[in-house]
């Protein structure tokens, strides 16, 4: 992966994760940290979902925050350039989400300790 200046990202359209997403919220965070206003983007359009967004990257539209793992596929077949910020990763929150009533199975409280105790 090449690094990116983060302060480049103003140059070129740029497509946005719809209000609400946990994706959008890491990345106004983080342009916030490097000191860019998310108004100073040049937005051309908001998606709620990263399939659609590596479409829109991979016909020229623009350039977008989605996570590694969201856009491996494309970057495997050559559509997509992934690009670190030279600032750092973007770090996102990632919680464990169960149902309210009944306890969990044992290996699934198993799993949801080991996730626990590894973020911590």
């Amino acid at each position: 992966d090449k690094e990116v200046d983060v302060k480049e990202i103003v140059k070129y359209p740029f497509i946005m994760r719809e209000p609400g997403s946990g994706t959008r919220k890491e990345t106004e965070q983080f342009l916030f940290s490097q000191g860019i206003d998310i108004d100073t983007l040049n937005v051309i359009a908001q998606m709620d979902n990263s399939d659609a967004i590596k479409r829109s990257i991979s016909q020229g539209l623009g350039i977008s925050v989605l996570s590694r793992l969201a856009v491996e596929d494309y970057a495997g077949l050559g559509l997509l350039k992934i690009q670190r910020p030279a600032d750092g990763p973007i770090k996102r929150k990632l919680y464990i989400v169960k149902r309210k009533q009944g306890a969990l199975s044992p290996t699934a409280s198993l799993f949801a300790d080991f996730v626990m105790n590894f973020y911590s």
